[in-house]
């Protein structure tokens, strides 16, 4: 059973997120300043946040100290519209002790909400066992929020919850029911286990509505969702996050379960699932499509769909999905669709698994197309796979504006997850501007999405000018050693990786411009020089 299931409370609205922080009643404004790193007290945190509850209206807080406020008597319990301006994560952090909970927010009233802001502070150490607590569930050991809520500048780490008689969800933060926004937070090494489930290592957001920006989650574990967990009938708005390290039997980095996902400008590296999804596991419950844009995901580790495993339909614009390795099926995708799976823009490169080391996708209804365009396949479309008894319909054309090309994209540093593009990519200008939405600007990184007239492959776009010939020109892979000949053939056969192209000439940077006649899936037995003296090849050739 998902943890969705308990918060469901008949005829519950969470408030459109534009609406979330607005004020009904003008109220004068209190100030207090906390003074000391005293658990309780005058001149402490927790005074502080009683007074802001008894006060009237909004109220805020700031400090005039830095340094470890240790919590010793309980969680800090927010009950009314408040904002909290702390000097900086590095500066102040608000530890649990590995006692109990750091924050809770709830104004215990159904009929309203409280409105409330954290900003420049560390949440550390809070820890939530199930089997110790009186009542309630192990959720958000670092921050529990059931109110509208918006955080900038934070970190959460190391955060516990222990679920062995009941689930917990959200070691650092859980919402429940409720909108929270992030900008600029950070989410490291907060944890769940137990028998009993636990779900979003970092975060979690049980039916409710979260909007990320800027915000990174690394070394996170849990059982369902290592980094992030959004539960049946919540919303997620997700841009510019760095999902990293984090661990889980299913969804290691992001896990969202019959969820509405929005997602761009996001990297997935590293993550490492047990089952399914190592960087992202996602299935929709209206029949939505999926749409990722601007994405990567690089070295990503899972039984099923060690990228991205998805259930429902899928498109994937200006995707990189490099170095991901599945034990079983699907090294960067694992699908199930009755719907239609579209590639656009995209590189995919080195991927791995038993089968469909691209993609695997089961088509529900045996007559459901993957359909790539304008793309890069290192291996070619014979990485697409599926089941024998419902294999997938593959569209991959290797001509046209549409083609698909089979080549090295050339990243800068793939072995560190650097997967912009290098000097002489093929991927540059190789891509079709009419499949990017006019509200893409940027790219992953934030460079501008389009920057020489015609859009990059994958996720981040190269200021540097395109191989001669123009970026829709593949690059030949040889095999069979150095070639030497001014006789007007080739000095020994050699094989190239390219299927189905065809090309009129071939030119090399040795010197000597060659005319082929035949197709490039076989030997090359057809090459007759045209131009220019002797050379010498090592690996490639680049078709101009």
């Amino acid at each position: 059973m998902q943890p969705s299931l308990r918060y469901f409370i008949t005829g519950l609205f969470v408030a459109l997120m534009a609406s979330a922080f607005c004020f009904s009643v003008s109220v004068q404004a209190s100030s207090f300043v906390v003074t000391n790193t005293d658990d309780s007290g005058p001149g402490s945190l927790r005074q502080a946040i009683l007074d802001t509850n008894a006060a009237p209206g909004p109220d805020t807080i700031t400090f005039d100290v830095t340094g470890l406020i240790a919590l010793t008597s309980g969680e800090l319990l927010i009950r009314d519209d408040l904002t909290i301006i702390g000097p900086g994560p590095d500066a102040l952090a608000v530890s649990g002790s590995n006692l109990g909970r750091v924050f809770r927010v709830d104004n215990s009233n159904m009929s309203s909400s409280a409105n409330v802001h954290l900003s420049g502070l560390t949440i550390r150490d809070g820890y939530m066992d199930s089997a110790v607590i009186a009542t309630g569930l192990p959720d958000g050991a670092g921050l529990l929020n059931s109110e509208n809520l918006s955080l900038q500048n934070l970190v959460f780490s190391n955060n516990v919850i222990v679920a062995d008689d009941l689930w917990g969800s959200g070691a650092g933060l859980a919402t429940i029911l409720a909108p929270v926004t992030l900008e600029n937070v950070s989410f490291q090494n907060n944890g769940g286990s137990g028998q009993g489930g636990t779900y979003g290592g970092g975060m979690a957001v049980i039916q409710g509505a979260a909007d990320l920006q800027d915000v990174s989650f690394e070394g996170n574990q849990a059982g369902t969702g290592g980094g992030l967990y959004a539960s049946s009938g919540s919303t997620l708005q997700v841009d510019g996050v760095q999902f990293t390290n984090n661990r889980a039997d299913n969804g290691a980095g992001l896990y969202v379960s019959m969820s509405e996902l929005n997602l761009t400008n996001t990297l997935f590296a590293r993550n490492v699932a047990l089952f399914d999804g190592g960087g992202l596991y996602s299935s929709s419950s209206n029949g939505e499509t999926l749409h990722l844009i601007n994405v990567a995901f690089s070295q990503n580790q899972a039984s099923d769909g060690a990228g991205l495993y998805r259930y429902g339909g899928l498109t994937m614009t200006n995707a990189t999905m490099a170095n991901n390795a599945a034990t079983s099926r699907g090294g960067a995708v694992h699908v199930h669709t009755d719907d239609r799976v579209a590639i656009y823009n995209s590189i995919f490169w080195m991927n791995s698994a038993g089968i469909g080391h691209e993609i695997y996708a089961i088509d529900l209804d045996n007559n459901v197309p993957v359909s790539v365009e304008s793309s890069l396949f290192y291996a070619g479309c014979t990485g697409i796979d599926g089941p024998p008894c419902r294999p997938p319909e593959v569209n991959c054309s290797h001509e046209g504006p549409q083609a698909v090309l089979q080549a090295d994209p050339l990243f800068v540093d793939a072995a560190n997850d650097d997967l912009s593009l290098a000097a002489g990519s093929p991927a540059i200008n190789a891509g079709n501007n009419a499949h990017v939405p006019a509200s893409i600007q940027t790219d992953l990184s934030g460079a501008d999405r389009i920057q020489q007239g015609t859009i990059d492959l994958g996720a981040y776009e190269s200021s540097h000018a395109p191989p001669e010939g123009g970026g829709n020109e593949p690059v030949l892979l040889l095999s069979g050693g150095d070639f030497e000949t001014d006789t007007g053939s080739w000095g020994q056969a050699l094989t190239g990786s390219l299927d189905g192209y065809f090309a009129t000439e071939l030119a090399f940077a040795g010197g000597g411009v060659f005319l082929l006649v035949g197709d490039l899936g076989g030997p090359l037995e057809y090459l007759f020089q045209t131009a220019g003296t002797t050379g010498t090849a090592d690996d490639t050739l680049t078709l101009s």
